[in-house]
């Protein structure tokens, strides 16, 4: 008896050793992603500690890193930094935070321009599933401060996840210092 509670035990303490490496290893791709790429790689800062960092895969200039939740792993957000993501047109985007009355795109219900602390960006809801929205946005900043279009673009893809879960989501992050 004693040995089998001892093997259940071992393998739980190598499923918990398993799980910490892998989320170590993705903090240091998408950190090694920072050096990498050609635009500024931003992260959540911090995570909420209701979600997980999952894997993180970069490719040319394209890094996709997965958060779960840590109660159901079916919820999840995928943070997408590409700098050929499309759909966000900059002119509707300025003409959004430079409008007194902002309400471009409020009659749409799958469409809804967004605006947090850092970011603007154009949230999509799913109609087939209430729970699927995804957002692109780009940083405030950079609208502002850019004279060209030449703006980094972000998605954020939820599965299983509110409207108020993503934009809290896309409220922590921040470009990832060295």
């Amino acid at each position: 008896m004693r040995i089998g509670s001892f093997l259940k035990g071992g393998l739980l303490i190598v499923a918990l050793l398993t799980a910490l490496t892998a989320c170590n290893h993705a903090e240091a791709t998408l950190k090694e992603a920072k050096e990498e790429m050609p635009f500024p790689v931003i992260g959540p800062d911090p995570l909420a500690e209701e979600w997980q960092m999952g894997e993180t895969h970069v490719e040319d200039a394209l890094v996709i890193t997965t958060f779960r939740h840590e109660e159901d792993d079916s919820r999840q957000i995928e943070l997408i930094q590409d700098p050929t993501i499309q759909g966000l047109k900059i002119e509707m985007v300025r003409d959004f935070l430079i409008a007194e009355d902002q309400t471009i795109l409020q009659d749409e219900a799958e469409r809804q321009m967004i605006e947090t602390s850092r970011y603007v960006g154009e949230v999509t809801f799913e109609t087939r599933d209430d729970n699927d929205v995804q957002m692109t946005f780009v940083q405030k900043e950079d609208v502002y401060q850019s004279q060209t279009d030449d703006i980094p673009f972000y998605q954020v893809a939820g599965r299983d996840v509110s409207v108020h879960e993503m934009i809290d989501f896309v409220e922590d992050l921040d470009v990832l210092n060295s």
